[in-house]
């Protein structure tokens, strides 16, 4: 590595360091970093994929900054990601020597220009190094294109890849992995090696017999195995979440439990945890689970926010200091503890009374497209997303409906549609297109003036449009009539007006219906 460092071209300089699965990736590539980029005044971008791998990385340079030459008296690293305890993206600072954050984070930072990501790239000076553990995951689109994005901003920028896998599972990605590392694999020591030297413990695999069949069809097996990819999310969830399974699993614990002494199991999903503690109790066995989730129906913020990492690190020192006792009278010394992992980040969110507030205050409908129908597709949207820096505050939050509030809508921009004039200077280039009313909902005019609304809002990023007249029969059925509040200049949408009827006529014929409007007619 160190060869590699001092000898590899002025630009272009990507190596990847292979080493298996508990063969210390991260510690040595922190070693490395320390004695050499870091000495010689380098900045460190290290990303990973989950915060597990984030907080490993952090833990491993507090204990190697011993190893930075003088005369650096301060070394400052800040870990960023969405997960609670870590930093947002917007407190980065240039002072930053390292920062360790999600792939998700940066991609959304590089992608949205992030003033303060800006402000650290531009801090290095030319002089990056970017760490990308789990490498072999580089050749997805999103990864490859934050890779790319920043080979231009820093040309001479230094690319090391960690990975127990130094290939790609899909073909047509796999020849983007000697491009984007193009000295390759700079250094690699088979498991085998490390477990003779005693740094690895051996495997010891136990096959179990199941009858569970997974819910899905033929086709989804077909394109399955045709991929050689991995096992799809949806064939994970169905697994994870079988009770039948689940008691399977805490049986084969039980039947063993002399033998397997302490355990730590690591589960896919947090229902799979709950389930796998529920059964290990049924069975006397004192069972706790770790995990973070975020519900799909959780029935409140609160329920969101319950589980918190002090919570999680309780239950995990409990293990490590064996407090926790087996029932059916075993001696605490040589009780069998069991565990499951986190599955997923958790997001703190508005309480259910400041969002009850805010919808009351906004009238129970969303203000970017005006639905106001079943109150539980309204959702509390940031104004300013925490991604910015944006808190929880009353007047920071405004009530949008799930269309309007998604990746296809609003997103993480700094949007406020409390507004009706807009702020923009100058016309934006394009018109977002929304997804159009379809089936039955493609005749409906009410339909049609939520889609009207959310386009053209999103477009002026403001509650720019007064009214929206539709007809059901007569001139009014093939003239439809826009509004716009003062402030707002109607010019701006004009050379969008023949594309946008054009889909919106599309939209009618496919569903069934007469093509229309022949004409809109937008005024302020």
């Amino acid at each position: 590595m160190d060869r590699w460092y001092k000898s590899a071209p002025s630009e272009h300089r990507g190596g990847i360091l292979v080493l298996p699965t508990g063969g210390g990736k991260t510690f040595t590539a922190c070693h490395f970093l320390g004695r050499n980029p870091l000495s010689d005044g380098f900045k460190v971008l290290w990303l990973a994929h989950t915060h597990h791998l984030l907080e490993q990385a952090f833990a491993s340079f507090d204990q190697l900054v011993g190893l930075i030459a003088e005369p650096k008296t301060q070394f400052n690293i800040r870990v960023v990601s969405g997960t609670i305890g870590h930093f947002p993206v917007h407190s980065i600072q240039p002072r930053d020597d390292v920062v360790i954050s999600s792939l998700q984070t940066i991609c959304n930072a590089m992608g949205h220009r992030h003033q303060k990501f800006d402000q650290f790239l531009d801090s290095a000076r030319g002089r990056l190094f970017v760490v990308f553990d789990e490498a072999h995951h580089s050749p997805a689109p999103s990864y490859r294109s934050l890779l790319q994005s920043l080979r231009e901003r820093c040309p001479q920028m230094h690319l090391l890849g960690l990975t127990a896998t130094p290939t790609y599972t899909d073909e047509k990605k796999r020849g983007w992995l000697p491009k984007l590392f193009p000295q390759e694999i700079i250094f690699e020591i088979p498991a085998k090696d490390l477990m003779a030297a005693g740094i690895l413990s051996r495997p010891v695999f136990e096959e179990a017999r199941t009858t569970f069949e997974a819910n899905f069809d033929d086709r989804e097996y077909e394109n399955w195995v045709g991929t050689h990819r991995d096992i799809p999310d949806t064939i994970i969830a169905s697994l994870a979440s079988s009770r039948e399974r689940n008691e399977y699993i805490a049986g084969c614990y039980v039947n063993e439990r002399a033998k397997y002494g302490k355990t730590i199991i690591f589960a896919d999903r947090w229902e799979q945890c709950e389930q796998l503690s529920e059964a290990l109790k049924k069975r006397g066995v004192k069972a706790d689970a770790i995990y973070s989730h975020v519900d799909a129906n959780p029935g409140s913020a609160e329920g969101r926010n319950r589980r918190m990492s002090a919570e999680n690190a309780k239950v995990l020192q409990a293990f490590r200091d064996g407090k926790d006792a087996c029932e059916h009278g075993n001696d605490p010394e040589n009780h069998r503890p069991f565990f499951q992992t986190p599955e997923a980040i958790p997001i703190v969110e508005p309480s259910e009374e400041l969002k009850d507030r805010v919808k009351s205050r906004d009238g129970f409908r969303c203000l970017c497209c005006g639905y106001n129908k079943l109150r539980s597709k309204l959702q509390v949207d940031h104004i300013s997303p925490s991604y910015h820096g944006g808190g929880n505050h009353f007047d920071n939050l405004q009530t949008l409906c799930k269309d309007c509030n998604g990746p296809a809508g609003k997103g993480i921009d700094n949007i406020s549609f409390r507004n009706n004039q807009t702020t923009l200077t100058t016309s934006p280039s394009r018109l977002p297109l929304p997804k159009p009313p379809t089936g039955v909902h493609a005749k409906s005019a009410e339909r049609w003036e939520l889609f009207l609304r959310r386009t053209i809002n999103l477009f002026f990023r403001c509650a720019a449009v007064d009214t929206v007249e539709i007809g059901g029969r007569g001139p009014r059925f093939r003239h439809w009539q826009i509004r716009l509040f003062p402030g707002n200049n109607e010019a701006w949408l004009k050379p969008h007006l023949p594309d946008l009827i054009q889909r919106i006529r599309e939209a009618r014929e496919r569903a069934g219906y007469e093509a229309a409007p022949d004409k809109i007619t937008v005024t302020s």
